[in-house]
C-alpha cells in the first residue's frame, strides 16, 4: 500500500489556487474551506495530525514565510517527529516526486549531526539554535543541576521554556511532568531529579553536536561534566 501523503501548505495571503485534498493555514483562514488560520485550528475542528507507516506529512511554507526550514519546524514542536517541513515555492507535484525518490527531509536539530551539507540559511539556524541551547546548558552547569544542586539563581526565561527551541526540546523528548496539571517550570523548579534530567539531555545534544561538527576532539574530552571544557569552546558558538 502507497504511503498517503498529506500537504500542510503555510502562507501570509490567500491563496489563489487550491490543490484538493491540501490544507492551507494562513491568516485569512476562518471563511474558506480547507483554509485554516493555525495547525491548532485545524487539529481542533477536524483531526489530530499524526504520523505512521501508511500516512506521511509534509509542512510547506511559501512566500519566505519563515527564515528557513528549521525555524519552520521549531514553530510547530507538537508536530509528529518524522514530518518534513520544507520551505519553498515549488509545485506540489515536484515535491512529491521528491518525497517518493526520497529527496526530501528535513534536519533533524536534536539529532545534533553536521550541518556541513545542509543549506545557508538552515545553517545559519541551527547555529543560532545552538548557541541559545548551549548559553542555557551553561546557566543549569553553573546552577549545579547536573549535580542536583542549586547554587545560584539564573535568568528566569531559561526555566520557563517559553522559548520556541526549548518548547520543542521538551516535545522533542517526551519530557513529562508527574502529573498533567503540572506545568514543567514548576516540576523543574522544585524537583532537583528532574533538573539533572533535562540538564543531561540537553548536555548531550550539544556534546554530539560539537564532535560532529568538529568543534573538539574526542580524545581531548576528559569529562563533559567539567564545566571548564564547555567555557573553553564559548568562542565556537
Amino acid at each position: 500500500m502507497d504511503t498517503k501523503l498529506n500537504f500542510f501548505v503555510f502562507t501570509n495571503t490567500i491563496p489563489e489556487k487550491t490543490s484538493k485534498g491540501v490544507i492551507y493555514i494562513t491568516p485569512f483562514g476562518e471563511d474558506y474551506v480547507n483554509i485554516f488560520r493555525s495547525i491548532s485550528q485545524y487539529e481542533t475542528n477536524v483531526a489530530k495530525i499524526e504520523e505512521n507507516d501508511f500516512n506521511r506529512n509534509i509542512f510547506v511554507a511559501r512566500n519566505g514565510t519563515f527564515k528557513s526550514s528549521i525555524d519552520f519546524r521549531i514553530s510547530e514542536p507538537n508536530m509528529p517527529r518524522d514530518s518534513i517541513f520544507v520551505q519553498t515555492d515549488e509545485p506540489l507535484s515536484k515535491l512529491v516526486e521528491k518525497v517518493k525518490e526520497n529527496e526530501m527531509y528535513t534536519y533533524d536539530i536534536f539529532s545534533a549531526k553536521s550541518i556541513s551539507k545542509i543549506g545557508v540559511s538552515d545553517a545559519n539556524t541551527v547555529s543560532r539554535e545552538m548557541k541559545i541551547l548551549f548559553y542555557v546548558m551553561l546557566q543549569y552547569m553553573s546552577a549545579g543541576y547536573h549535580e542536583r544542586k542549586n547554587k545560584k539563581k539564573i535568568p528566569d526565561w531559561c526555566i520557563c521554556f517559553t522559548e520556541p527551541i526549548l518548547k520543542y526540546f521538551i516535545e522533542y523528548f517526551e519530557i513529562k511532568t508527574e502529573s498533567p496539571d503540572i506545568h514543567i517550570a514548576d516540576q523543574f523548579l522544585t524537583n532537583p531529579q528532574f533538573r539533572e534530567m533535562i540538564t543531561t539531555q540537553l548536555l548531550k545534544v550539544l556534546a554530539n553536536y560539537v564532535v560532529n561538527n568538529k568543534m573538539i576532539e574526542i580524545r581531548d574530552v576528559k569529562s563533559w561534566y567539567d564545566i571548564s571544557l564547555w567555557l573553553s569552546l564559548k568562542s565556537k558558538f
